[in-house]
């Protein structure tokens, strides 16, 4: 086993390219969350969305700093995956399912445990990558918040997914 700590640029390129293709589709998805919900579940979502947007500019700025470029057809990939996301069949032709929520918060907290893992991910390499590790370590605490804030969000949204109508 090789104890080389040189970072491949391509590598790390790819890897942030997807992590900020990733959250610009979270964020996208988030929104619509904010504007579709009831009151307290959309100002969760746009207080989320907002964290979201900023850590993808910080993404962004680590790649600037390097001289990365961010792959735009991931981006525009993921979006149109978001988008494709949202035509699934919910047994309801006019008003929303109370299955759509869980599911889109169940979701979300899947990618907010990946997010967490890039997040490790970069701390392990911070060194060689020459980042802050104290951003880092304030992105993860951040990270543990948003998904402590979902779990407490799916609590609810469990009472209510399966009731009869």
């Amino acid at each position: 086993m090789s104890n080389d700590r040189t970072v491949d640029d391509n590598l790390v390129e790819i890897y942030l390219s997807d992590h900020a293709a990733a959250a610009a589709a979270m964020t996208r998805r988030i929104r619509r969350m904010a504007a579709a919900y009831d009151r307290e579940l959309a100002a969760a979502m746009a207080e989320l969305a907002d964290a979201l947007e900023r850590e993808r500019n910080w993404i962004l700025s680590v790649m600037e700093g390097r001289q990365l470029t961010l792959s735009r057809w991931k981006t525009a990939a993921t979006v149109v995956g978001e988008r494709i996301g949202r035509l699934k069949r919910n047994g309801r032709s006019f008003q929303q399912s109370p299955l759509s929520p869980l599911l889109e918060l169940e979701l979300l907290g899947s990618g907010l445990r990946g997010k967490r893992s890039g997040w490790r991910t970069l701390l392990e390499w911070s060194t060689e990558l020459q980042i802050d590790t104290d951003e880092l370590n304030a992105l993860l605490a951040d990270v543990e918040r948003q998904i402590e804030q979902v779990e407490e969000l799916l609590v609810m949204q469990r009472r209510k997914a399966l009731r009869s109508t």
